[in-house]
């Protein structure tokens, strides 16, 4: 369901809706309203309660519109506006990883699908996993390990080397917004 009022659109989801842990339990669900300004194109994700308290805001501002009073949006403070929020990061879906091939010491590449909480697809990643020594220097086919219980109690070190991005639809919607990995 999505409503349009003064240049924003509100969408009510489900976080985590289709989200999972690393073991692969469900997260909690969350109701949260996703508010989009047509304008800029900014996105936010607002909590229930914070919904709630920008509704009262609007409300206000309502009455006081029919009741004769001439306001001005531009006018108004920041704390009293209910469509203005600063930007915060967003988070647009996970990945996952498996290490297992590390408890081998074998180099592992993968191609990952990076899925938002609704369970679609945003982005495509490619991704390295790199066993190294401790100055970072790729370990060599000879340091592969048929027994993974010679690592136990002992140090192992890794690269994760996120080689590309493919596909990211945040910046297909709208090419002024960054990613952070």
């Amino acid at each position: 369901m999505a409503a349009v009022f003064q240049g924003v659109v509100f969408k009510v989801e489900i976080k985590n809706l289709a989200l999972s842990d690393s073991k692969g339990r469900d997260l909690e669900k969350e109701v949260v309203v996703r508010v989009t300004s047509l304008e800029s194109k900014q996105v936010w994700v607002w909590s229930k309660v914070k919904f709630v308290n920008r509704k009262f805001l609007m409300e206000d501002l309502y009455q006081q519109h029919q009741g004769g009073e001439g306001l001005s949006m531009a006018a108004l403070p920041r704390d009293k506006d209910p469509f203005w929020d600063p930007l915060e990061p967003l988070l647009l879906g996970s990945a996952h990883l498996w290490l297992q091939s590390l408890a081998f010491r074998i180099p592992l590449e993968e191609q990952l699908e990076v899925l938002s909480s609704e369970g679609t697809e945003e982005a495509i990643l490619q991704a390295q996993l790199v066993p190294c020594t401790s100055t970072g220097l790729p370990l060599g086919e000879e340091d592969i390990l048929i027994d993974p219980s010679e690592l136990l109690g002992r140090r192992m070190d890794f690269q994760l080397v996120l080689e590309q991005c493919c596909g990211l639809r945040w910046i297909q919607a709208c090419r002024d917004r960054g990613v952070q990995i």
